[in-house]
């Protein structure tokens, strides 16, 4: 069923001009399922991200993406050195739509998924990746 599943790729590839920068032949991907993405630079991580946001297209096969995607995926985008883990948290939740409400109830879930628990006083300037 369509509602169980996050994302699909059939025969997709992505390429400017002659060449192919991206090529997945079948990946299904279910609803709360977590991937990891590595590679080297080039491996076009960054594309399949472009991808799964939608911000790019395939440039053969298809791609289905089921629910909602946030293109937010650079780690240091939109944060603040100066600001605290806690406040850098709350500014990024805001950047992806999400109301005050919103954040302030899923705060805890949030913490406990990036595993900064023991950062959220601490700026971001003094975590080493500026």
């Amino acid at each position: 069923p369509t509602e169980q599943r996050a994302l699909e790729f059939n025969a997709v590839e992505f390429g400017y001009g002659r060449e192919t920068t991206l090529s997945v032949p079948c990946l299904r991907i279910a609803a709360g399922e977590k991937i990891v993405i590595t590679g080297e630079n080039g491996a076009g991580k960054s594309t399949l991200l472009l991808l799964l946001s939608r911000i790019l297209g395939p440039s053969e096969g298809t791609l289905r993406v089921y629910g909602k995607t946030d293109p937010f995926f650079q780690l240091a985008a939109g944060l603040r050195p100066r600001l605290s883990v806690r406040d850098n948290m709350a500014l990024c939740a805001a950047l992806l739509g999400l109301s005050r409400a919103d954040f302030q109830r899923r705060r805890e879930e949030l913490i406990a998924f990036s595993e900064l628990s023991e950062y959220l006083p601490k700026a971001k300037k003094w975590m080493g990746f500026n």
